[in-house]
């Protein structure tokens, strides 16, 4: 077969050109990956510090900010149009420049109210304004990115907002931004598995796979034992929650919540009546106020009973010992870090096995 030169150089001219729009289309379609691990800072497992504001968490803050990677105020909201409302206080936000903390604010739907979320989630609009005002915000403060705490809305809706973090951390990663994403625990895939509505609102909304590719990292929230009649996170349900979620998401991307707080229970009634920081416990401790104390070596959690308007009263709070099974659950699954709940409920002791 004989080739006529003009017709062979024009087609290897085209393929040429060819070839480099398909290798720009693939750098085009790389750059928007989620920023890779080292961009995110996550070479040593962080330790993120969720922060409300008031003098007892500023204090805890300010005296063990050397001990914190990356400080997580719960201080901005979206409305139904996207709208960004908040801020969070001077002092904490000087306190974090001072010592070169990262700050990562979290943004909720108000006080979880899922008619928020499913305005934001039916409009594009909304989303869009949503996501220009975030990016706009950290770039003007100097925030290390956001965390994304939604919660309450119906599972129905949960590819849009799968597609809502994937539109945001686009968009935050062009800024160079990060995007994490706090997650409700699950331990199943059938709804029947939890309490009423638990699935339908709280865990289902959450498609862990697609979160942990399009997200920076994920926060399981191993907080609150649906069905807990102890403490908020014994250590076997936290094991189970962690097993289920390394199933889906790469442990490099995950951040295991820890709760610093106690539920306190009416025995008689085997009702939850209560909730708070160490700084309770320790002012029964120290009043001598205690009817008895203990250890659990099933949910490894510690324990006190009081009385209370002449009823008993049993308090399941958190201790270094009970802190350090957890944190040690990080190491062994080579994790992103952990995501404590929260600064100023801490027993202050938990300190020291933070130590750098």
């Amino acid at each position: 077969m004989r080739y006529n030169t003009k017709i062979f150089l024009s087609l290897l001219a085209a393929l040429l050109g060819y070839a480099l729009f398909a290798n720009a289309h693939h750098e085009s379609i790389s750059s928007t990956q989620p920023v890779p691990e080292e961009r995110a800072g996550s070479t040593t497992p962080l330790r993120i510090f969720y922060y409300t504001e008031s003098n007892r968490p500023y204090e805890s803050a300010n005296a063990n900010i050397e001990k914190i990677s990356v400080l997580a105020p719960q201080s901005y909201s979206i409305d139904r149009k996207g709208s960004l409302h908040g801020k969070p206080s001077t002092r904490i936000l000087e306190l974090t420049r001072e010592h070169n903390v990262k700050l990562m604010p979290l943004v909720t739907n108000g006080r979880f109210n899922k008619f928020i979320m499913r305005d934001i989630l039916q409009s594009p609009t909304a989303q869009k304004r949503a996501i220009k005002a975030l990016a706009d915000e950290a770039v003007r403060e100097g925030y290390w990115g956001w965390q994304f705490d939604f919660e309450n809305f119906h599972a129905r809706h949960k590819n849009r907002y799968s597609k809502f973090v994937r539109d945001a951390a686009l968009a935050f990663h062009e800024r160079g931004l990060i995007l994490s994403v706090a997650v409700v625990a699950q331990h199943s895939e059938n709804p029947k598995a939890y309490r009423a509505n638990t699935w339908t609102y709280w865990a289902g909304p959450f498609d862990y796979k697609a979160l942990g590719q399009y997200a920076d990292f994920i926060t399981l929230m191993a907080y609150d034992d649906d069905f807990s009649k102890g403490p908020s996170a014994g250590l076997p349900w936290v094991k189970k929650v962690l097993a289920f979620a390394l199933e889906q998401i790469p442990p490099e991307k995950l951040s295991l919540g820890i709760p610093l707080y106690y539920w306190e229970w009416d025995e008689l009634h085997q009702k939850r009546v209560g909730t708070g920081g160490y700084f309770k416990v320790a002012s029964l401790l120290e009043a001598e106020k205690i009817l008895a104390q203990g250890w659990d070596t099933t949910l490894e959690a510690p324990w006190i009973r009081y009385m209370k308007n002449g009823r008993i009263r049993k308090i399941w709070y958190e201790n270094p010992e009970s802190f350090e099974k957890k944190f040690e659950l990080v190491a062994a699954n080579n994790l992103h870090g952990f995501s404590a709940w929260a600064l100023g409920r801490e027993d202050p002791k938990i300190w020291e096995i933070l130590a750098p």
